[in-house]
């Protein structure tokens, strides 16, 4: 029979933290945080009224992989200079790379699961303002019709 961990011996003995938090933009997030500066993130909008931005970023040395559980996200990076957003839905798994500047909108009623693994940094969360000034003033509508997404 496996060993059962506490959640107590998982804070002091393996340094594993979980905490749950609600986000400004009204999403709920549960996350485990590993010593090895990986992690795993349940983000939810299941009981929020409306879709949302996230705040764009980019990490300078881990990876994030996103999976969808329920619902859509868009999912917006700068390539090239230019704005690009593409739609995910349910069962989709996709895969920031190093240096990328991304950002998430969860649709209303969305749940994802984000895996973030790599070589981290201690702190390796960098804001992106150019991205959310792209970003963060479009609508549901605009956010599908740039995707070319039909709504």
């Amino acid at each position: 029979m496996p060993k059962q961990i506490l959640n107590a011996e998982l804070q002091n003995e393996l340094q594993v933290s979980c905490s749950y938090e609600v986000m400004p933009n009204g999403e709920t997030r549960t996350r485990m945080s590993f010593p090895n500066g990986s992690a795993y993130i349940l983000t939810s909008r299941e009981d929020c009224a409306n879709g949302s931005w996230q705040n764009s970023h980019y990490h300078k040395s881990v990876l994030e992989t996103y999976i969808v559980q329920e619902g859509k996200v868009a999912f917006a990076r700068i390539v090239k200079g230019l704005l690009a957003i593409r739609i995910f839905y349910f069962g989709d798994v996709f895969t920031t790379q190093i240096g990328e500047h991304h950002n998430l909108y969860l649709f209303e009623g969305s749940i994802i699961h984000t895996v973030k693994h790599g070589k981290s940094l201690e702190k390796d969360w960098f804001e992106s303002p150019e991205l959310d000034t792209l970003t963060k003033k479009l609508s549901p509508q605009e956010i599908l019709a740039f995707a070319g997404e039909c709504y």
